[in-house]
């Protein structure tokens, strides 16, 4: 799936107020929602990026998913899995 479609259909769950609420839509929902989507792509396509969040956010992330964090001279991250021998270490 590309970003754009993940954005329109994660936004709603996480922006409860791109939730119209039974009525009919006006626009200002449809520019909430379009917001949101936009945030949520956004949010996608930068998460390599150290700016985005602190670097402890990226850290938690690595360490609950149990990948490797790499950064390279850019500052952007690298995410890989762990090789088998160190998971097979882990049980």
């Amino acid at each position: 799936m590309s970003p754009d479609a993940i954005a329109i259909s994660v936004a709603p769950s996480l922006f409860h107020s791109c939730i119209h609420d039974g009525r009919q839509v006006k626009v200002e929902d449809v520019q909430r929602f379009k917001l949101a989507s936009e945030v949520v792509k956004n949010i996608i396509t930068s998460f390599g990026h150290t700016n985005l969040f602190p670097r402890e956010c990226y850290e938690f992330y690595a360490r609950i998913t149990g990948r490797t964090l790499r950064v390279d001279e850019n500052w952007l991250f690298t995410f890989q899995f762990p090789s088998i021998d160190m998971m097979s270490s882990y049980r």
